[in-house]
C-alpha cells in the first residue's frame, strides 16, 4: 500500500529558505512564505525535504486510510504532483493567487 512520505518535519524553514541556492528562487521562497502565512493564517512548517505548508487538513485513501497534508504550499524546486508552477514570482497576479489559498484554507476547514 502505498503511503504518504511528504510528513511534517523538524527541520528550520528559515534555515532551508536560506539554503536555497538560487538567488532569485531564495528571495522569492522569502516573500512566498510571508505571503502564504498571512493569507492561510498558519506558520511555515517543513514537509518531507524540500516542502514548505501551511496547516493541515486529514483526508482518506482509496483504501481507507486516513492521511495528513498540508492546505497549501510551495516548493523553491521544481517537483511533485498536483502543482501549480511558477518560473517567477513576478509574473504571477497575486490577487488571483491569494483568493486560490483562501479558498484551499476554506474548504480544508469545512472539510473538518
Amino acid at each position: 500500500m502505498a503511503q504518504n512520505l511528504t510528513k511534517p518535519t523538524d527541520v528550520n524553514v528559515d534555515e532551508f529558505i536560506a539554503g536555497v541556492k538560487d538567488e532569485r528562487r531564495r528571495s522569492e521562497a522569502v516573500v512566498l512564505r510571508e505571503f502564504m502565512e498571512r493569507v492561510s493564517g498558519h506558520p511555515a512548517t517543513m514537509w518531507g525535504p524540500s516542502m514548505v505548508g501551511f496547516g493541515t487538513y486529514s483526508y482518506k485513501t482509496r483504501s481507507g486510510q486516513t492521511e495528513e497534508s498540508f492546505v497549501v504550499g510551495f516548493s523553491p524546486h521544481t517537483r511533485g504532483k498536483g502543482c501549480l508552477y511558477v518560473k517567477k514570482l513576478a509574473t504571477i497576479d497575486l490577487g488571483a493567487l491569494e483568493a486560490m489559498i483562501r479558498t484551499a484554507v476554506e474548504r480544508s476547514s469545512a472539510a473538518s
